[in-house]
């Protein structure tokens, strides 16, 4: 079952309250994976007890766990969960071990299936829902396919399944690739373009046959919406919002807007606890 869905959320966001700044309410959850110290956050919601549903949010490219700020009250205030953290060498700059240098798509594939097995066997979760922004998208993507029994679905953010296209376009051949390309905005390592140089990264990601609710803007900048339009066309069990007019990354506004559809994708497959 597939849908594509222009999105005309304006009245439904006046139902949501503005999310809160989420300072509290949870407990410092760090990991190793393979070897590099992860710096994490649990969130879980007041006045109810676990074990809860619970969802694994992944930042994106050269971002923090902190990408999440605006989602993780509005989870909380319907008893699910949040577990948050920073990849491993996923910005310049975080509170996570590693290096951006040695950073690349692949390997933070294998940190979040570190992070999955992790989270699911700790005895305050429940069911588990991945959520990815942009790279971590495809990251998101990626390990659902190779964790499908764990999970009940994924949403997928404008997710960034243009990463492979982008080094061919920018280099033409792998043996091209410079010692210190650029991606979006940043310096990388070889190793960012050459992980995923001969990867279908959309085919591989919607290998995945659960179900699968995906957003992004018709107006981004960094990742143009037409590879989740093609992407949705191949999930088996894949849903997609288009946001006339929305660049790379949601304000407040924007992510109240979507939020309804997240609520109602939880219901779906089961992931909506108690609500305060």
């Amino acid at each position: 079952m597939r849908r594509i869905l222009i999105a005309l959320l304006a009245l439904i966001a006046l139902l949501l309250p503005l999310a809160a700044e989420c300072e509290e309410g949870y407990e410092e959850h760090p990991m190793v994976s393979e070897g590099l110290k992860v710096y994490g956050r649990f969130y879980t919601p007041e006045g109810t007890e676990g074990p809860w549903p619970t969802v694994i949010l992944s930042h994106g490219f050269g971002g923090t766990w902190e990408e999440s700020k605006l989602y993780i009250p509005l989870f909380l205030e319907r008893g699910v969960a949040c577990y948050v953290f920073d990849f491993p060498g996923g910005a310049p700059k975080n509170q996570s071990e590693g290096s951006f240098l040695e950073m690349s798509v692949l390997t933070e594939k294998q940190h979040l299936l570190n992070i999955i097995d992790e989270v699911c066997a700790m005895p305050q979760v429940d069911k588990v829902m991945l959520l990815g922004f942009s790279q971590g998208g495809v990251v998101t993507g990626l390990a659902a396919v190779e964790r499908a029994e764990q999970i009940v679905g994924e949403v997928l953010f404008y997710p960034a399944l243009c990463i492979s296209d982008d080094g061919h376009a920018a280099y033409g051949e792998k043996e091209n690739i410079p010692d210190d390309p650029k991606a979006f905005w940043q310096t990388v390592g070889r190793v960012y373009f050459e992980d995923v140089w001969d990867l279908d990264l959309t085919g591989m990601v919607t290998a995945y046959d659960g179900p699968v609710l995906m957003f992004h803007g018709t107006n981004d900048p960094a990742v143009n919406h037409s590879y989740s339009v093609r992407a949705v066309e191949l999930f088996h069990h894949g849903e997609l919002v288009l946001l006339s007019r929305i660049g790379h990354g949601f304000a407040q506004q924007t992510v109240n807007r979507v939020f309804p559809e997240i609520v109602r994708f939880m219901d779906a497959v089961g992931l909506t606890g108690a609500e305060e």
